[in-house]
């Protein structure tokens, strides 16, 4: 079993403790991941890295898509241009149209990382965030490996990324998707406090 101090949370791409938000960004990263799976030629999970990438790195960019006074139309000719030069294929930069025309040029980011969720979960990889009060020994994080696996019956890999935080109290928990599993004495803390109150 799992005896070090550590919380585990799945991620869906690079961004460090990044929870996936549900609502739209959810509903159209499904979409798109839908697209991509009807129209394989169209390249869209290159092109959807490409621009996860931007927009985490591009703090310009990200400003301008949550800004209220840029409007919709401004917002879909900055991305427009972005996606031009990535030569995106017509039905990724239509998605990323319609996005914008909805009013949800800010949710783009988010549905991103929704399909890329999708597309894990679908060829079995799991990538797990592990927060720990200390190093991981290589005999726990195959722990956490077989824990992870145990408890997603579709993984066939898991992918581990660590950050040691000294101010961990003990225990762990486990986020998959839009599931999380609190094991942690904060937790259990948290939970004793709000019951008393």
């Amino acid at each position: 079993m799992l005896k070090s101090v550590c919380v585990i949370e799945f991620k869906t791409e690079k961004v460090l403790w990044m929870k996936l938000k549900m609502g739209p960004e959810m509903r159209y990263g499904k979409a798109l991941f839908d697209l991509s799976n009807e129209h394989k030629k169209a390249g869209i999970s290159g092109l959807a890295a490409t621009l996860t990438e931007a927009l985490s790195t591009g703090d310009e960019l990200s400003s301008i898509l949550k800004s209220q006074s840029v409007t919709k139309v401004e917002k879909n000719q900055v991305l427009q241009k972005l996606l031009d030069g990535l030569k995106a294929d017509a039905l990724f930069a239509n998605f990323v149209a319609l996005m914008c025309e909805k009013g949800r040029a800010n949710c783009l980011l988010g549905a991103l990382q929704w399909f890329k969720f999708y597309e894990d979960a679908a060829s079995g990889v799991v990538k797990a965030f592990v927060k720990t009060a200390e190093k991981l020994s290589a005999a726990q994080k195959k722990s956490i490996e077989e824990f992870v696996k145990s408890n997603v019956q579709e993984a066939k890999s898991v992918e581990l990324t660590e950050e040691v935080d000294a101010s961990l109290v003990a225990g762990l928990r486990v986020r998959i998707g839009s599931v999380e599993y609190d094991m942690s004495v904060r937790g259990r803390l948290d939970g004793l406090r709000t019951s008393l109150i």
